[in-house]
């Protein structure tokens, strides 16, 4: 809706400050909303305090973007704010969304193994029953 409303301004502009005029009926627009992504409104959005703060709307801290956001490039924010702006549909994009968790199952694992290597290389336990309570805690968090 936006969309269109946003093409419609553009046009007048163009008719006005360039002294264009288009054919009536020239041309037809056809919005089409994207069946891959969920579109989530600017009251979910501020309820759900997706991107923005409730109690201060310029602060991003205390807001999901703000507690998951560790990139370290600005590329990267906008990727995670557009993520968490437009998620996948569960059910055109079923496939895409495992094979994401997929992908997060392996990091976490890798991540719990680097774990181990570095109590172990360390030698910060004194015996292996040291390291499968460290291995056990990292694994229930």
């Amino acid at each position: 809706m936006l969309t269109t409303q946003a093409f419609h301004a553009l046009v007048k502009y163009t008719e006005f400050a360039q002294s264009y005029s288009y054919a009536t009926k020239s041309c037809r627009i056809e919005y089409k909303c994207p069946t891959a992504y969920i579109q989530l409104d600017g009251m979910t959005t501020s309820g759900l305090e997706l991107v923005r703060n409730l109690r201060d709307t310029k602060q991003k801290k205390g807001s999901l973007f703000g507690t998951v956001d560790y990139c370290s490039t600005a590329m990267g924010q906008r990727l995670l704010w557009t993520s968490i702006l437009q998620p996948l549909s569960s059910k055109t994009q079923k496939d895409a969304i495992n094979n994401r968790l997929d992908f997060i199952e392996l990091l976490i694992g890798k991540c719990m193994w680097c774990v181990l290597r570095v109590c172990v290389s360390v030698c910060v336990c004194e015996s292996f029953t040291e390291v499968a309570q460290i291995f056990q805690y990292v694994s229930i968090r």
